[in-house]
């Protein structure tokens, strides 16, 4: 077994595959951060429609404005686990449009953005009605989001 230990080294070592083997270490540092990040988005899912169902647990504050800003953690985290080579703050910047833009929509009343906002899934996604406090909670909510993905990479 020793043996074949030496000969695998020593191929690697000819084919200069150290770099490929770095490669897969990194990318199990980089799955760990994405199941992180998936636990964090699932939570965040979790807290928010807690806030909407739940008054008694939370103060009024939270009851108000929580459920946007959480949304808007929880988007940065889903974008994290398919975005991990986009730096964070311009991650963080093309959530905040994004989260813009879904409030901007809420503007329009075409047939189609009707017919899914009158589905759950379609109102929990897409809002109901255009409030300017939102664009505020979407900046808290992605701010601290990208605050705690920074720390997980860096000290993870």
């Amino acid at each position: 077994m020793t043996k074949l230990l030496e000969f695998y080294e020593a191929l690697l070592a000819s084919h200069n595959c150290t770099a490929y083997l770095y490669s897969t270490t990194l990318n199990t540092e980089v799955l760990k951060r994405k199941i992180i990040f998936l636990l964090l988005f699932v939570f965040c899912i979790w807290l928010a429609l807690a806030t909407r169902h739940h008054h008694d647990w939370f103060l009024p504050l939270i009851v108000k404005y929580g459920g946007d800003t959480i949304w808007a953690a929880a988007f940065l985290f889903l974008l994290r686990i398919f975005f991990t080579k986009i730096k964070l703050w311009k991650l963080s910047i093309i959530a905040y449009l994004l989260g813009v833009l879904d409030e901007l929509s809420q503007l329009s009343h075409t047939p189609i953005l009707v017919t899914i906002r009158e589905t759950t899934i379609g109102k929990l996604m897409l809002g109901q009605g255009f409030v300017w406090s939102d664009l505020l909670c979407y900046a808290v909510g992605i701010l601290m989001a990208a605050a705690i993905i920074w720390t997980i990479e860096k000290y993870n």
